[in-house]
């Protein structure tokens, strides 16, 4: 509460700590897992990947981190997806103008916010995000699965902000690192969640979530 009151100048203003409604459906016994991944046709895979950075403007560098180009990347990324049986879901922001080719590459898809807007249903099947500095990592901490952050620089929208929490999650600051990471957090079924995401997600929601 404090943290919210601090961060956007609340303070002259009653407050109520409700929780973050977005997050109930994340928790939504209803919701069966199953059934989202039958509808976007992932019941196959044995792990879901998605891939979310947050949105940058058209002067700066794209999406894809580490300056090592789209083809690169993606080719490395698919050949682990592919003897992995997993799939790599592409979600970049609606406003994104990155123009990928992703019809040569297997196991990765583009799911934008425009085709399936429901991004706590994809969050809620998604067993690793990778990220920047979208806000979607706040989300996604709920759920005590691992997150890989990129190193990747602050984007311009970013500079004028207060950035009031510390991003949590395995940090990968080369393309190498996130590889590494990446099969690491697949292969490894009694990974221990870090540290900083821990500590990101008592920023987010303390003692008062009510998922």
């Amino acid at each position: 509460k404090n943290k919210y009151k601090s961060s956007f100048n609340f303070n002259k203003v009653e407050h109520v700590v409700t929780g973050l409604a977005r997050h109930d459906m994340l928790f939504e016994q209803n919701l069966k897992m199953n059934e989202i991944k039958k509808y976007l046709k992932l019941s196959s895979y044995e792990k879901i990947i998605l891939f979310s950075p947050t949105w940058r403007q058209k002067d700066e560098p794209s999406e894809i981190p580490f300056n090592i180009g789209n083809k690169l990347f993606l080719q490395k990324m698919s050949e682990i997806m592919v003897k992995n049986n997993s799939i790599l879901i592409f979600r970049l922001h609606q406003n994104s103008s990155s123009k990928i080719n992703f019809s040569d590459f297997q196991n990765i898809r583009m799911l934008s916010q425009l085709d399936y807007p429901d991004t706590e249903k994809l969050l809620k099947i998604t067993d690793i995000l990778i990220s920047d500095w979208s806000s979607i990592i706040t989300d996604y901490c709920v759920l005590d699965r691992p997150i890989i952050i990129l190193d990747s620089h602050l984007p311009k929208s970013w500079i004028s902000k207060k950035t009031w929490i510390d991003r949590g999650g395995y940090l990968a600051q080369s393309f190498d690192e996130l590889l590494d990471l990446l099969l690491e957090t697949m292969l490894n079924c009694n990974l221990v969640i870090s540290q900083s995401q821990l500590a990101m997600k008592e920023q987010v929601i303390g003692s008062m979530f009510d998922g």
